[in-house]
């Protein structure tokens, strides 16, 4: 017996309930990973941990935009980007899993590993591979708006139906 279509759009409901469910299962993946990871550098607040990190990775870095960016913004703020670093995983981490404001979350999500795939390019491509594997995980989760399964988003999407956000 062939399936049921879903007349608006064209497609089976098991087809779409079979995707969104591997949807919900990359953003908690990313939620998990960035939570674990904010967890991990919990140490560094109060420390020079990122302050030397930087300077590791601007080392082996040709001068350009991004290694001025690294000099003369993030150096000199260190402690403030430690806790942007540390305070960000944790808390797209936790959004993500939640699914609430999922699509706000996973755009910074997008641009710490836009900054972290920049600043370890030269460490090889294992490095360039995990940042662009995330890279290409948080965009499906962006596209697909995941919070709307499983999620929290899925309730505020239900209060209001038209808002990107969810």
């Amino acid at each position: 017996m062939p399936r049921r279509s879903d007349s608006s759009k064209g497609i089976s409901p098991a087809y779409r309930s079979s995707v969104g469910a591997a949807v919900v299962i990359i953003r908690l993946f990313l939620g998990v990973k960035l939570l674990l990871a904010g967890l991990q550098k919990w140490d560094w607040i109060g420390t020079s941990q990122l302050k030397t990190t930087v300077l590791q990775w601007t080392s082996a870095m040709a001068e350009g935009t991004y290694h001025h960016f690294l000099m003369h913004t993030v150096l000199p703020h260190s402690s403030l980007f430690t806790y942007l670093v540390v305070f960000g995983e944790i808390g797209v981490g936790l959004l993500l899993i939640v699914g609430l404001c999922t699509r706000i979350s996973v755009l910074l999500a997008i641009v710490m590993n836009i900054n972290y795939l920049l600043a370890t390019w030269l460490d090889g491509p294992i490095s360039q591979g995990l940042n662009e594997s995330f890279l290409a995980m948080e965009f499906a989760v962006l596209i697909s708006g995941a919070g709307r399964v499983f999620g929290l988003d899925a309730i505020l999407a239900r209060k209001r139906p038209g808002w990107i956000l969810w």
